[in-house]
């Protein structure tokens, strides 16, 4: 038996279409038939060659899929619900190996030292299928997956795995409660799952930043109280009730955004950067302003297993209050990978999808 893949194959080369055969299932695999996966940021910064990639690779690791066959290691999800055959899952988008200092004792098993990630890795050896520009799926031994309830569609559940648990991950790791006044810098789906959750876990005020007045306009519906252009020559005075912000989170991937959202947070308050996910992202700032500001700052990159677990706990009790399906309306079979990149680039869809099943 075998499955198609849409290959990577290097910058400026074109998406290749290749079936491989699939391999047994190991006792701690599973194998899944993939329904849908979008497109996210990371993919098209190594498909555009802003950030180093493998090659030749399977792009693509905000995944859903329904389970073909379950090794004999596997009989649970991380919830103790059981799992069975034609389930439908989402799954960290890592493999962890549970005994490293950073799975152990740092509690960052998403730093893990032999960390693996879905649409990152080779596809140059068997079982080829691990990313999810593709029909199939191998997930390893240390993949933390989630059963996903009938009442959500595929188009609310694919991006969780990423963008939604990566903002989970900085409301966890930075100093927000709620009441507080929150700056949200670039509202691509990052910003908008920020503005989304900020709301549902009580911010008192949540202001939207960006270039763009769809994404803006978008934002509005994900909770964002106010809406300011980035070139509006007012930016670096927002206030709220005569405060500046109590959190800023970045999530433009432009590091020269960075001295602003420093300029903005009141005394004692904390940045959180996400959205700098590719190396040369160089900025240079004021050391004075982060030390006489007495200011915190945060780096967050991928999540621990329990953001997944709230991400999709979120995406459940929030569906009827946020338009989570408008974030995913642009469908691609396979074969159109290439095209589904290039409107994200164009900034035409927040988060395009490829639709194994429309080939």
């Amino acid at each position: 038996m075998k499955g198609k893949a849409a290959v990577f194959t290097g910058v400026d080369k074109p998406i290749e279409i290749r079936e491989y055969p699939l391999s047994p299932v190991k006792p701690e695999e599973v194998l899944v038939r993939i329904s849908m996966c979008s497109v996210c940021g990371s993919d098209y910064h190594t498909w555009a060659g802003h950030r180093p990639g493998r090659t030749p690779s399977i792009l693509g690791h905000e995944i859903t899929g329904k389970i073909v066959e379950l090794g004999i290691g596997i009989k649970q999800d991380v919830l103790g619900n059981l799992l069975n055959v034609g389930d439908r899952i989402t799954w960290s988008l890592y493999s962890n190996c549970g005994s490293c200092y950073f799975c152990r004792v740092a509690m960052l098993p998403q730093k893990c030292i032999n960390l693996y990630k879905y649409g990152h890795e080779s596809c140059e050896k068997a079982p080829y299928f691990n990313g999810g520009f593709a029909e199939y799926i191998y997930l390893r031994s240390g993949t933390a997956i989630l059963k996903v309830p009938d009442e959500l569609s595929d188009e609310e559940v694919t991006p969780i795995n990423c963008s939604t648990s990566t903002v989970a991950a900085c409301l966890d790791y930075s100093s927000f409660k709620s009441g507080d006044f929150v700056v949200v810098q670039g509202v691509g789906m990052l910003g908008i799952n920020a503005c989304a959750m900020l709301k549902d876990r009580g911010a008192g005020w949540v202001v939207a930043i960006d270039v763009d007045k769809n994404r803006l306009d978008m934002a509005q519906k994900f909770g964002a109280d106010e809406l300011i252009n980035v070139q509006d020559n007012t930016i670096d005075r927002i206030t709220y009730r005569g405060q500046n912000p109590d959190l800023v989170i970045e999530a433009t991937g432009d590091p020269s955004m960075i001295p602003l959202g420093l300029k903005l947070l009141r005394i004692g308050g904390s940045y959180s950067l996400l959205g700098l996910v590719s190396p040369g992202a160089h900025v240079e700032i004021d050391g004075y302003t982060i030390v006489s500001k007495h200011l915190t700052i945060q780096g967050i990159h991928n999540y621990h297993t329990r953001h997944l677990v709230q991400a999709l706990d979120f995406i459940y009790r929030a569906k009827n209050r946020f338009p989570f399906k408008e974030l995913t309306t642009r469908h691609f079979p396979l074969a159109e990978t290439e095209q589904a990149l290039q409107l994200f680039a164009n900034k035409e869809a927040v988060r395009p999808v490829i639709v194994p099943g429309m080939d």
